[in-house]
């Protein structure tokens, strides 16, 4: 039950919903102005009280348009309290061509908390069918015990006018670029294992990487070509980690 929700601007977050295949409450975050262009701001601040849990998503991908000047910016402040569980699943980004965005969250979490956040970037959107003629875009985690002591910085910075993403060192032949992030107490599967559903959930154009800490954290990446692949290859690795809380 939530306690207290504000939005204003173009932000609203929908009525909380439970779906069948889930006991979580689902809270689903829309854009009424369809995307976002250069020069906005947007912050979101989320408390999550002790024992709650939720799954906050998004209505539609998230779009974001030409910058003739400064980026977009969206900001997002998360505190967890104890034996809370919190699963972020927007859907998939999309920059148009000439695009800038900041994506900088901050979680602050008890050390019985846990968080799954996944992210999905596209290789966008151009009138003439080009890939990556966005600008930039940056996408930063930071997740923080509430003592202060650092669990996880994760930082992707995609400028396809400084290093190709097509670069062996980047994306090589892949288009799409999911992050699957997983921060538990003492309840997280050990990589070997993560690797072997990864292995079994694998099709021809994806691709896998699985590192962390063993017993704290996981992150996983996964390569496509396209969003529905990439989608079906993290939520493998997601509901795997769920039946192994």
């Amino acid at each position: 039950m939530a306690e207290r929700q504000f939005c204003t601007g173009a932000l609203k977050v929908m009525r909380p919903t439970v779906r069948p295949d889930s006991a979580l409450p689902h809270w689903t975050l829309m854009n009424v102005g369809g995307g976002y262009v250069g020069g906005d701001r947007y912050a979101i601040d989320l408390r999550l009280g002790p024992g709650s849990h939720a799954v906050l998503d998004g209505q539609a991908a998230t779009k974001i348009f030409r910058s003739e000047g400064t980026h977009a910016l969206q900001r997002t402040e998360i505190r967890m309290g104890s034996g809370s569980h919190l699963v972020l699943r927007p859907q998939a980004l999309i920059a148009y061509r000439g695009a800038r965005y900041v994506q900088e969250t901050t979680v602050t979490m008890a050390s019985d908390s846990r968080l799954v956040s996944r992210e999905i970037v596209t290789a966008g959107w151009s009138p003439d069918g080009q890939h990556f003629a966005f600008d930039s875009v940056r996408l930063r985690l930071r997740a923080n015990l509430t003592s202060g002591n650092p669990l996880l910085i994760d930082n992707l910075l995609l400028e396809p006018r400084m290093l190709d993403p097509r670069s062996p060192l980047v994306l090589g032949d892949h288009t799409h670029l999911g992050t699957l992030v997983v921060i538990s107490a003492g309840r997280i599967p050990q990589v070997a294992a993560v690797r072997e559903i990864c292995a079994a959930a694998s099709e021809p154009d994806l691709r896998f990487g699985v590192g962390g800490i063993a017993g704290r954290t996981l992150v996983v990446r996964c390569l496509g070509n396209s969003t529905q692949s990439v989608e079906r290859g993290l939520h493998a690795v997601e509901s795997f980690c769920h039946s192994a809380d």
